[in-house]
C-alpha cells in the first residue's frame, strides 16, 4: 500500500530519499515487511527499530497479526518519537469487536497514560486519539467499524486535535496544551498493560513531526 502526501519528497509506504528536507519529518514508519523473525524495522530516517513481544505473527499484506492477549510490538524511546506537532498514521483491522481501552498504538510512561500520546477504543466502535493525557489532554473521536479495514490518521497542530478514518473527519478539540513529553516506549498492538492488547491486524505506521492539514489528512485516510 502506498499513502501519498503532496508534500514534495516522499510517499509514505516507500523508503524515504533522505537526501529531500522532508523526510527528516518522517520521525518512524513501519511496513512490517521483515518477512521473519522478531525485529520491526523502521524505513524512516532516523532508525527507530522495535522488536516483537508475546504473541504476535506475520501475516500476508504484509502486517502483523496480534493475539489480544500478550503480542504487541515495542520501539524504545527516541527524542525524535516525542516531537511537538504530530501526525500519526495506522491502518488497522480487529478480528474481534475491542473492549473499552484496547490500544493499537501509544507511546506513554505507563498504562496510567498521562503522558504522551496514542489511540485506543473507547467502545467497541468508537475510536479516540489523543495527546498528553488520556481523558484530561487534547482528545479527538470518531465511529468506525473495527471489523473492516481501517486507516486512521491523527494529527495535533499545537491548537487543534483531529482524527480521521476512511475519509472522514471526526470531532476535534482545541487544545493548546502541548504534548507532555515521556521517556515512555512506544508500543504497538497493546497500551502498556496487557490489559489493553488488541486482537488484530496493524498494516502499516507511520509517525511525522508536523501535523497534515485536513485536506492530506482527509486523502490519506481513505486509502
Amino acid at each position: 500500500m502506498q499513502l501519498h502526501i503532496r508534500t514534495p519528497g516522499i510517499a509514505l509506504g516507500a523508503m524515504p530519499d533522505t537526501s529531500l528536507p522532508f523526510a527528516r519529518n518522517v520521525v518512524g514508519m513501519w511496513h512490517f515487511d521483515e518477512g521473519a523473525g522478531d525485529a520491526v524495522l523502521d524505513s524512516g530516517f532516523y532508525g527507530n527499530h522495535g522488536v516483537l513481544v508475546g504473541g504476535v505473527k506475520r501475516a500476508a499484506g504484509p502486517a502483523l497479526q496480534f493475539d489480544g492477549v500478550t503480542g504487541f510490538a515495542s520501539v524504545p524511546h527516541s527524542p525524535t518519537l516525542m516531537p511537538s506537532r504530530i501526525t500519526v498514521i495506522v491502518r488497522t483491522r480487529n478480528l474481534v469487536a475491542p473492549v473499552q481501552y484496547e490500544t493499537f498504538l501509544v507511546k506513554a510512561t505507563d498504562a496510567n497514560w498521562l503522558d504522551g500520546y496514542g489511540m485506543y477504543y473507547d467502545s467497541a466502535t468508537l475510536l479516540k486519539f489523543w495527546v498528553s493525557h488520556y481523558s484530561s489532554g487534547g482528545i479527538a473521536q470518531i465511529a468506525v467499524d473495527p471489523l473492516a479495514e481501517n486507516t486512521v490518521v491523527g494529527t495535533y497542530d499545537g491548537n487543534q486535535v483531529r482524527l480521521c478514518a476512511n475519509g472522514i473527519a471526526g470531532s476535534k478539540m482545541t487544545f493548546t496544551g502541548g504534548i507532555t513529553a515521556t521517556a515512555g516506549p512506544l508500543e504497538l498492538g497493546r497500551g502498556r498493560s496487557d490489559s489493553f492488547n488488541i486482537n488484530g491486524f496493524i498494516r502499516h505506521g507511520t509517525i511525522l513531526d508536523f501535523a497534515l492539514p485536513l485536506e492530506d489528512a482527509l486523502r490519506l485516510s481513505s486509502y
